[in-house]
């Protein structure tokens, strides 16, 4: 499998990483090879847990581009990141959504088995009674130029219920039946082509309207069976998906093209005439285009079943929706969410300028812009993000600052350390810290402040395994140092006056470096045991138990100004979650997997998982929204 380098932002690591420079080198443009093997990218966003096993029955889209999805459970709003589902709890009829259909105004209609409305702002508007429709399950929506709404009304899952067509024009309501020429009440859909001629569709076939009533359409050459929809393309032909195959009217018969299946079909804005088929050699579907004779396949095959494909549509930023059954499958145009660069090492850092650093190996390679690249090879090296988006470099002999396009150098006796440096960390007042572990003795450390670097005291009695763990929010560093033979583990701040411990005594388990983490108030230990326990910094009173998360261990936690964000996994079936801490206040998002818990510039933060990225805004901690991995591969970085 071959790895992706996706550019995203998100993708920031705080602490050290392995990648490559040479001192006396310079960056060089550098141009990646840039992988396009197919015109579309392809998501399948009804792998999303908030989907997942939801029969999906139609979808349409607002201006803005968000996303309304019809669901046998559910309407869903998807705005390019997260879904976020409504139902009769929310004010709906019914959690069982028909149909969606955005109007000329940007208004959305919501049909369901319990009639029809209007959801604007979370609120849900009845339009009208169920009396007033010709049934109660609104299968279709649909405008006329002119503002006249359509509602196609059909007889599933309760054929015990009535059908019909109705129309509504300036508050006036009327609809139509068997009386009126319908060969069934079981409406399928409405459509108007450009010469103003309205064809009504059935399971039993489709007629038009003869001024008075619905009749036999007049041009011969439709076949007999369930008539599905109907569009129409620039030339003014009409184009109609049967059971028996997509046919075209050229306004004096229509014949059939080259499909023989029932699919349906879509004219772009850019005038293509496009598909679905089903390729039985890759046992998915693909999006075709008609080329004169022939439908011809202009993607790569999504694997799903053969299902019954209810739309295909069009939405504002050029993808192309389908959806049907338990599927519902996004195909991007080139430009989309994700690139795909061969040879590019993973990003792992971000500047004060946003350029993306990319590692490990011998070379370094940075962004210029989004597709312009530099790089600068050498002796491999370590790299890591400091104050204000500084970019660190550690080799054997000195450390170098790239503070935008300023370059800084510091010979390690210059740092104050007889040899490299093993970790650099900034604390909360932008001061950096240097670590170098010394073998039998506690770590040397020296700060640089102001751009002046100064050794810190750093000396015990006792003789303890020390290493760093995290960076004061405030002002300093802190450090685990594990147990002797007569005292438990215990945390360590250090600054430039002083070394004040914390003894860990008391707390159930065997606590380890990555179980702690300090906020502006509190030093928090999760236990093996699964559960949170802070105490105060300023007057320590004792540990306390304040959450049992029902977790094993702590992947990752990060914190984030006045939040902290936690990734616990469980054991023996505990369920996988995002703990969040802000004043006070604790919520929960569940995971799927993951191990990395990383954070984003914005205050966001983001697992990687086996479908892509979750990521959890600051403001909307309990909604998270979904950047779907770029198919096949898996996000690594």
């Amino acid at each position: 499998m071959k790895r992706r380098a996706g550019l995203v932002t998100a993708a920031l690591f705080l602490s050290m990483v392995f990648s490559s420079a040479e001192l006396a080198g310079r960056f060089v443009p550098f141009v990646p090879e840039e992988l396009d093997n197919q015109p579309w990218k392809i998501t399948k966003l009804s792998d999303d847990p908030a989907l997942k096993k939801r029969y999906i029955l139609y979808v349409n889209f607002q201006k803005d581009g968000t996303a309304w999805i019809a669901t046998t459970d559910g309407l869903f709003s998807y705005d390019g990141h997260s879904l976020h589902r409504y139902a009769r709890e929310d004010g709906l009829p019914s959690s069982f959504i028909r149909s969606v259909f955005v109007d000329s105004k940007d208004r959305l209609w919501v049909g369901s088995d319990h009639g029809v409305g209007l959801f604007e702002h979370g609120v849900y508007q009845p339009v009208g009674s169920e009396s007033q429709l010709a049934g109660p399950c609104v299968r279709r929506i649909s405008e006329d130029p002119d503002g006249t709404m359509w509602f196609c009304c059909d007889r599933w899952p309760d054929a015990t219920v009535k059908g019909g067509l109705t129309k509504m024009k300036d508050g006036v309501w009327t609809s139509y039946g068997l009386a009126d020429g319908l060969p069934s009440d079981h409406l399928l859909n409405y459509f108007r082509d450009g010469k103003g001629r309205q064809y009504a569709m059935t399971q039993v076939g489709a007629v038009q309207w003869l001024g008075e009533r619905w009749g036999e359409i007049p041009t011969p050459g439709l076949p007999e069976g369930v008539a599905w929809m109907m569009t129409g393309d620039r030339t003014g032909r009409v184009l109609a998906d049967f059971s028996g195959g997509i046919y075209a009217n050229d306004g004096q018969a229509w014949t059939r093209l080259d499909k023989s299946a029932h699919s349906p079909v879509l004219v772009t804005r850019e005038g293509e005439t496009l598909s679905m088929d089903y390729d039985d050699t890759q046992l998915g579907y693909v999006v075709t285009r008609f080329e004169g004779n022939a439908f011809v396949p202009i993607s790569a095959a999504v694997k799903t079943p053969p299902l019954m494909v209810e739309c295909l549509l069009q939405a504002p930023d050029g993808s192309i929706w389908s959806a049907g059954n338990r599927t519902l499958i996004r195909f991007q145009p080139r430009g989309g969410a994700w690139s795909e660069f061969k040879g590019l090492p993973p990003p792992v850092l971000s500047d004060s300028m946003g350029r993306v650093w990319f590692g490990p190996g011998r070379r370094i390679v940075r962004t210029v812009s989004t597709n312009q690249f530099e790089i600068w090879e050498g002796a491999p090296s370590k790299i890591a993000l400091g104050p204000s988006g500084t970019v660190y470099q550690l080799t054997d002999k000195q450390l170098t600052a790239w503070q935008g396009n300023q370059t800084r150098t510091w010979d390690w006796t210059d740092v104050g350390v007889t040899q490299k440096v093993d970790s650099l960390w900034v604390d909360g007042s932008g001061v950096t810290w240097a670590v170098n572990r010394v073998t039998n003795a506690l770590p040397a450390v020296s700060r640089m402040a102001e751009g002046i670097w100064s050794s810190v005291a750093n000396t015990d009695k006792t003789q303890r395994f020390s290493v760093p763990v995290f960076e004061d929010p405030r002002r300093g560093l802190w450090f685990f140092e594990g147990p002797t033979d007569t005292e438990p583990p215990r945390l360590v701040h250090l600054d430039e006056t002083q070394r004040v411990p914390y003894s860990l005594e008391g707390l159930p388990g065997d606590i380890s470096a990555d179980q702690c983490k300090v906020d502006n108030e509190h030093i928090w230990v999760f236990s093996s045991n699964g559960a949170l326990f802070n105490d105060t910094i300023k007057s320590p009173t004792g540990w306390k138990r304040v959450v049992d998360h029902g977790a094993f261990s702590v992947y990752s936690s990060k914190r984030l100004g006045k939040a902290l964000w936690f990734l616990s996994d469980g054991d023996g079936g505990g369920r996988r979650e995002i703990i969040r801490y802000s004043e006070g206040v604790f919520t929960r998002t569940p995971a799927e997997t993951g191990e990395y818990l990383g954070a984003d510039r914005d205050g966001s933060v983001f697992v990687q998982d086996d479908e892509g990225l979750l990521i959890l805004q600051p403001d909307r901690p309990l909604f998270p929204r979904r950047l779907p991995q770029p198919l096949p591969s898996q996000i690594t970085s």
